[in-house]
């Protein structure tokens, strides 16, 4: 009895070594893959960094070329010429004077609705807006819409306001289709009469590659006084329309 209970308890032993090392295995296999797969996730950004940050570097090399040509043919005269090669990624596009690329990243390489420039290189991540003031409008435009908002007086001189007649038109690209200013009618609150009074319209920024571009009139009422800013985005085919310094009388 006591021979069969050892040969028992050894064979009992040797086969729970076997088991211990075969969970040992797995064991080992797992940790090997969550390790990859940690290092991996930590890993594959940065490398879509670096990727992306090299392709905007060759891409701003290219068209600072570009511009070095165009600016030596322009100055040599009538009949120069280059042969000029460049390697780009992304989308290329030539509208009148300007040549754009545009690169679609997964990094963050330049801060959204901002835009650094580099000589004649613009670099910008939807600043797309254009804004510029006429004598008798501001025009507001991105890729897609174009604004006319009407330039009334300043901030020395109020003249006669009316919210309806603030926006003259607001123009779709794409095939040039308007809706026209009369289709819009802006107040406060159920004040009808807040539409209407005196004061000023102002274009708080002008320029090209902005990250938004704002109309703010200035309009005081019988009933109040406030601003209402109208706001164009990049991508946006609408305006934003916002209230601010609200004042009862």
């Amino acid at each position: 009895m006591l021979i069969n209970q050892k040969r028992t308890k050894k064979i009992w032993n040797k086969n729970n070594k076997k088991g211990d090392i075969w969970i040992s295995a797995v064991l080992y296999v797992l940790v090997i893959a969550g390790v990859i797969a940690i290092v991996l996730k930590a890993g594959v950004p940065v490398l879509n960094k670096v990727k992306d940050n090299s392709v905007l570097t060759k891409s701003k090399d290219s068209l600072s070329g570009v511009d070095k040509y165009i600016k030596e043919v322009a100055s040599e005269g009538p009949g120069s010429q280059r042969v000029v090669t460049v390697d780009l990624d992304g989308d290329l596009l030539i509208d009148n004077d300007e040549i754009s690329l545009e690169l679609d990243t997964k990094s963050k390489l330049v801060e959204p609705r901002s835009s650094v420039k580099q000589g004649n290189v613009i670099v910008s991540s939807g600043a797309t807006v254009k804004a510029k003031a006429y004598p008798n409008s501001f025009l507001l435009q991105n890729n897609r819409v174009i604004v006319n908002i009407s330039r009334l007086g300043n901030s020395t001189k109020n003249v006669s306001i009316n919210t309806s007649k603030l926006i003259n038109y607001i123009e779709l690209r794409e095939n040039n289709a308007r809706a026209l200013g009369s289709l819009f009618s802006f107040y406060v609150g159920k004040d009808n009469s807040s539409k209407k009074g005196t004061g000023y319209t102002e274009l708080l920024r002008e320029g090209e590659d902005l990250g938004f571009a704002t109309v703010v009139a200035h309009v005081n009422s019988t009933s109040k006084n406030y601003d209402l800013h109208l706001t164009l985005e990049p991508e946006a085919d609408y305006l934003i329309v916002d209230v601010k310094n609200l004042k009862f009388k």
